[in-house]
């Protein structure tokens, strides 16, 4: 053992295994140091519990995102099937217009310059 002097007062110090061998005999009761290492301690597991759980919060949130990238990546390619549906319906519509637009042009050209003198 060891002592120290402080400004005012002087105060014992002890290693850490002369204390546990003291604690053991019960010649030196719980200090408040030795309280607040089992504070400490309980303030570790329940970090260490937090922690636990901020990780299964992750893993579960990976997991989600996977699945729902999937459902995106299926979704997605329904729409790219839907607009290339969409896409060729236009273009067929637009042929037909086209078609209707030109063909009744040239009909009225011919019944108007087939009926005139």
């Amino acid at each position: 053992m060891t002592t120290t002097k402080s400004r005012s007062s002087t105060t014992l110090s002890v290693n850490h295994s002369e204390r546990q061998a003291l604690i053991g005999s019960d010649r030196l009761p719980l200090s408040d140091i030795d309280q607040e290492e089992q504070a400490e301690n309980g303030n570790i597991n329940s970090i260490k519990l937090l922690l636990a759980r901020i990780v299964e919060l992750q893993e579960l949130r990976l997991r989600r995102s996977g699945e729902e990238r999937e459902k995106s990546d299926v979704n997605d390619q329904i729409k790219h099937d839907w607009m290339l549906a969409a896409a060729v319906i236009d273009r067929i519509f637009f042929i037909i217009v086209n078609f209707l637009f030109f063909g009744g042009t040239f009909v009225f050209f011919v019944l108007f310059f087939s009926i005139t003198p």
